[in-house]
């Protein structure tokens, strides 16, 4: 009859966290004997342990609807508006049966007890007196229920509990006399008012979650690996092979090593082949790397088109850096926002040609002589070939990003 709220970019669509690790769950064989209690309470840990995470992380994180499959959205409608023309009917013969309305009754009074903080006992105290079930089924059984009068109620306590942006649901609510559509919009707004009271939850109580978070999910993480027999195969395989001897210096200290095979690690992640399974410690995480993957991509190919640019066309104007910053633009808007490798040979030759364009209009307004057609097909043919990631200028920039993020996160490892 009513909804609960649901909880909770790479080149292919990913699983969810949980989804992996369960998943990995079932898969392995357990060293020892493990009950399925026990791989349930784990399960049930590594959700939980996502959830944490998230929280702590992402200062916007809230819980949202989910959109619901057609299939579903059909199903439910069905059987919710069954039961609301039954109840209405229920109500309009001349004798009334109430046996509907009193359920409904029940569970509003509960849902909105649910929604009440320990301290407002005043308006708890006033709930359970207006609602009375024992009361109101005298009076069904008397025929005398006023059951729009309760709606009414109901409706005045839901208006002092929801938050601004409710408001004019109320209103709307509070002009409603048919009683069918009353109730059905409590029932709403309801299932509202509970997302809203988790998200004030989840935000007041984040800094406390922050603060317990580390030693939470260390703790839920090794219950995690208690159901495997080798829950860090990939991170163990992730990090040997960034394990290079040739890189280290001479006589370089076992610290020292540590903190460049990690850095190379995670420099690994920003070039990450999506058929390589992601590391056990990592998954968390996994759609920010990824992010952060392609934002990476995007900053080496904007790069990569500024020089072949400044190469092609050798004048000042279009060296200049609000034409820098034009060509950065264009980029981003054309390769941005539409980024997927399929996509990408296509969306390079349209930036070809609107570059192009932009570097005639830019020669133009300074008075400079046109650029040469060899120039020009120089120019096209350059950024169109920015689609190989073994191009020489993709690959001179990427190594450039590299030694940069190299020497930053090595500075922050040597740190106390």
């Amino acid at each position: 009859m009513s909804d609960h709220p649901g909880e909770g970019s790479s080149s292919k669509r990913q699983r969810t966290i949980s989804e992996q690790l369960q998943e990995s769950m079932v898969a392995a064989s357990p060293p020892k004997f493990i009950s399925i209690g026990d791989i349930m309470n784990a399960a049930k840990g590594v959700t939980n342990m996502v959830l944490a995470h998230e929280i702590a992380l992402d200062e916007d994180f809230r819980l949202e609807k989910q959109p619901e499959s057609k299939l579903h959205k059909t199903v439910k409608s069905t059987v919710q508006q069954a039961f609301w023309d039954v109840l209405k009917e229920d109500l309009s013969g001349e004798i009334k049966i109430y046996d509907k309305a009193l359920v409904l009754l029940q569970e509003i009074k509960e849902n909105i007890l649910g929604l009440l903080m320990p301290h407002q006992t005043p308006t708890r105290q006033q709930i359970e007196e207006v609602l009375d079930m024992e009361l109101i089924e005298q009076q069904a059984d008397k025929g005398t229920l006023d059951f729009l009068h309760y709606g009414k109620f109901i409706l005045g306590i839901m208006t002092k509990l929801c938050a601004p942006i409710r408001d004019e649901k109320m209103q709307e609510l509070a002009a409603e006399e048919n009683v069918i559509k009353l109730y059905r919009g409590i029932l709403d707004a309801l299932q509202l008012m509970h997302m809203d009271f988790a998200n004030f939850t989840i935000q007041a109580f984040r800094p406390e979650i922050q603060r317990q978070s580390i030693e939470y999910e260390k703790q839920k993480f090794k219950d995690f690996l208690a159901t495997q027999e080798d829950g860090l195969q990939y991170t163990r395989e992730w990090l040997l092979r960034n394990i290079k001897p040739d890189t280290y210096p001479e006589g370089a200290s076992q610290r020292t090593i540590n903190n460049m095979t990690l850095v190379s690690a995670y420099l690994e992640l920003l070039e990450w082949k999506d058929e390589n399974v992601f590391p056990e410690t990592l998954l968390m995480d996994q759609h920010r790397f990824l992010a952060l993957r392609e934002l990476s991509e995007k900053i080496e190919l904007v790069a990569a088109v500024i020089l072949v640019v400044s190469a092609s066309v050798q004048t000042a104007s279009v060296s200049s850096t609000d034409f820098r910053k034009t060509l950065k633009q264009h980029t981003f808007d054309i390769v941005g926002n539409d980024y997927t490798m399929r996509n990408l040979e296509n969306n390079l030759k349209i930036l070809a040609a609107k570059i192009k364009s932009d570097v005639q209009e830019e020669i133009k307004k300074s008075n400079l002589p046109d650029v040469s057609p060899t120039a020009e097909d120089l120019l096209v043919r350059g950024i169109e070939d920015l689609f190989r990631k073994e191009n020489r200028i993709r690959v001179l920039i990427r190594m450039r990003i590299r030694e940069f993020l190299t020497t930053v996160l090595s500075v922050q490892q040597q740190a106390p």
